[in-house]
């Protein structure tokens, strides 16, 4: 009977092809990691603000289109009453922090956002030389 033959050693491209292998599974790993954290953080977002009061991430401005709050230029259009409640939250029963009259310049920040059954834009504003921000009802601006 012929002796065993040793077990040959694998030629040197076997163990390069293999961490190249391992390296591929690396970077897929990793790609797919970063499609889970942007789908989660986009989610979340919209969640943030369907849910009133819910988790919220703020969008970079660069997503956004309102970069370093330039967004648009609002006129308050109250009519015949005092002013435009300006409020520290959406919601009617949220606290006014300021009035602003009818003819006021704002600028949106942010929104809109529906709460009680109001959609809300939330501005920046000058109240007595004071710059503010807040939120108000959409129904009462329109673009200057």
């Amino acid at each position: 009977a012929a002796p065993p033959t040793p077990p040959r050693p694998h030629p040197r491209g076997a163990d390069h092809s293999r961490r190249r292998s391992l390296t591929g599974l690396g970077i897929v790993i990793a790609l797919f990691a970063a499609v889970a954290c942007g789908a989660y953080y986009l989610s979340s977002t919209a969640a943030g603000q369907a849910l009133e009061g819910g988790p919220s991430i703020a969008l970079p401005d660069w997503l956004t289109g309102v970069v370093g709050g330039q967004g648009q230029v609002l006129v308050v259009t109250i009519g015949d009453i005092e002013g435009l409640n300006l409020r520290d939250a959406p919601g009617l029963g949220s606290q006014v922090i300021g009035l602003l009259p009818n003819g006021a310049r704002v600028r949106q920040i942010g929104g809109p956002r529906t709460v009680d059954d109001v959609p809300w834009l939330q501005v920046r504003a000058e109240i007595d030389g004071q710059v503010v921000e807040g939120w108000v009802s959409a129904h009462f601006v329109r673009p200057e």
